[in-house]
């Protein structure tokens, strides 16, 4: 058989090659060994610490007051729980309602701008303290970059493509060329922000809580979130729970805040009447006081209340903030008030009201006028009024019939709590549906806009049987909203 491979061969012992060559082909494998080994280290490097990944928040306006990020992710709000809380109609009518507008507004964009804004992964809505507004989106990919950087203008809007895969537009030129030009802030500008993991974001800076909005939808969250405004600086997260008839917001800090000293409402609000249709509690006046001089919004309701108490019962509501001692609380059902406070306000109270009650029966003393001409003037006569009173489950009630009207006005007292009201025949009549409350309550406003009649609201309100707005002494808030 012939033989392929010749046995003498293998018997040779091998022979490397010359130096020369082992020296000449070693340096250069070395040396390309080397320069991969070199190129993939600075690519890897590159990568991870200097290409640039920005972050849309980098480019807010500096003047900016409110910013909602939104995050595509797959851990994104479910369909399922977004249909949960759209199958209410209170919350239907309001999404329905804003995807309209946003259509209608949409409609007019190149095709090309409305699907880059369709599939982007991150978006950033911001408005500014000049209530100028704009939109940063990254753009997915350099074909979606290609595709609309030559769109400057699209009908009153102004769009420019930055950093090759974001995009920016407001409605005002200026704005889009300061974003454009601005440089990225070491430092964040944010005072405060809300976190609905891992897909929303909100930022607010604290002259949001002190501008004036047209918008209601503003304007109304202006007011529900004013007790963010009185902390200090901190990071919220946002927990959505729904429930069949109520849908809570709870936002907890990141880093709770120090307990302060200060008495909590809990134990007041144990006797809250069943038929208040507006409750305004706090444990601090200064702090509503703080709060009515900042938010236009809030004080606009409340000036409303206060003339409407003044109107059908002569208390001002006002002049109650500056005389009495915290803590306080006033509910409203349309025909009747009623504080809760502490009885260290008795004796100021018990002179107020025995001083309204004794215009009924008025003292007469002679006078003379500055032109010599005598008159009758009648005075407040207060030593006539004569408290009637009774025991009630543990409670000292003190009630005078009201003159001119089928109502007793009066107080009641148990240990060092104090119930005001000008119906307190009914007294006794407590509510026991308390589920939106927390722990060691600081400020509370609870309101039932389709029973507030004689109030000017937002017509969104109206969907909602009840809305209540809690916060904390550890700076915890938690809003709920009842369903009819």
């Amino acid at each position: 058989m012939t033989e392929i491979i010749n046995p003498e061969f293998l018997n040779q012992p091998f022979k490397a090659l010359p130096r020369s060559w082992r020296r000449k082909i070693g340096y250069w494998l070395i040396i390309a060994f080397l320069l991969i080994a070199l190129s993939l280290a600075g690519y890897l490097i590159y990568q991870d610490y200097y290409r640039p990944d920005y972050q849309l928040k980098d480019f807010l306006p500096a003047e900016y007051s409110l910013a909602a990020e939104y995050k595509k992710d797959e851990n994104s709000l479910s369909n399922i729980a977004l249909a949960e809380i759209l199958a209410q109609p209170a919350f239907s009518t309001i999404y329905q309602t804003a995807e309209s507008q946003m259509n209608s507004y949409l409609q007019d964009w190149p095709l090309d701008l409305r699907m880059a804004l369709k599939k982007t992964p991150e978006a950033l809505w911001f408005l500014t303290a000049d209530h100028d507004f704009g939109l940063l989106f990254k753009l997915d990919g350099e074909k979606q970059a290609e595709a609309i950087k030559d769109i400057t203008e699209v009908g009153q809007l102004y769009l420019k493509v930055i950093k090759q895969n974001i995009a920016v537009i407001s409605n005002n030129a200026q704005t889009t060329e300061k974003i454009t030009s601005q440089k990225i802030r070491a430092k964040s500008p944010f005072d405060l922000s809300v976190s609905l993991n891992p897909w929303l974001k909100i930022y607010l800076h604290k002259n949001f809580f002190s501008q004036t909005f047209d918008h209601a939808i503003l304007a109304d969250l202006q007011t529900i979130l004013q007790p963010l405004s009185q902390g200090a600086r901190e990071s919220y997260t946002m927990h959505l729970v729904s429930r069949p008839h109520q849908l809570l917001i709870q936002l907890q800090p990141e880093i709770a805040a120090d307990q302060k000293e200060r008495l909590a409402l809990d134990n007041y609000l144990k006797y809250l009447p069943a038929t208040a249709v507006t409750v305004l509690g706090v444990n601090d006046l200064k702090d509503l006081e703080e709060q009515l001089t900042n938010n236009v919004s809030l004080n606009d309701y409340f000036k409303q209340a206060d003339f409407l108490a003044w109107l059908t019962s002569r208390l001002s509501l006002s002049q109650q903030l500056k005389n009495l001692q915290s803590p306080v609380i006033m509910t409203d059902d349309g025909h009747g008030w009623q504080l809760i406070t502490n009885t260290a306000n008795q004796q100021a109270l018990d002179e107020q009201l025995k001083g309204y009650l004794g215009q009924f029966n008025p003292l007469t003393q002679d006078m003379v006028l500055p032109d010599g001409t005598k008159a009758t003037e009648l005075v407040a006569n207060p030593a006539a009024i004569q408290w009637q009173v009774r025991e009630q489950d543990g409670w000292q009630i003190f009630s005078y019939s009201h003159p001119r009207k089928n109502s007793f006005l009066g107080y009641a007292v148990k240990g060092e709590m104090m119930i005001i009201g000008n119906t307190i025949e009914n007294f006794g009549n407590f509510s026991t549906n308390q589920d939106c409350l927390l722990p060691n309550v600081s400020t509370i406003l609870q309101i039932s806009p389709p029973k507030m009649e004689s109030l000017t609201l937002n017509h969104n309100l109206t969907n909602f049987a009840k809305i209540s707005a809690i916060s904390s002494s550890d700076s915890r808030i938690q809003l709920c909203f009842d369903l009819k």
